[in-house]
């Protein structure tokens, strides 16, 4: 195999990595609208290492954002979800207290 071939060789390989990347990226979106933060950001973590494989700086720059905001999304959602939960769950616990105390009284 000659110089030129293993260099057009190397090129189809990086190009069909890059190309799963990017399918790879589709399904973050599909998971982030899922509000599957953390699994879109184990798939993140994972496209930026195919990204380092091929040496895209373009694309590592891009994706190392991308898990930056997922992260920053990831603690919004689960502090405004999670102080929600917690609250409804006080006032579920409050309910079943009041009436457990008025079962008890008749």
């Amino acid at each position: 195999m000659t110089n030129s071939e293993e260099k057009e060789k190397e090129t189809d390989y990086k190009g069909l990595l890059e190309q799963y990347a990017k399918d790879l990226e589709e399904v973050v979106v599909e998971l982030y609208n899922k509000h599957d933060f953390e699994s879109a950001e184990r798939l993140c973590t994972i496209i930026l290492q195919i990204y380092e494989k091929i040496e895209s700086e373009e694309h590592i720059t891009r994706m190392r954002q991308i898990l930056q905001k997922l992260a920053l999304v990831d603690r919004y959602y689960e502090a405004t979800f999670g102080l929600l939960k917690k609250q409804i769950e006080a006032k579920k616990e409050k309910s079943e207290n009041k009436e457990s105390e008025e079962e008890s009284s008749t």
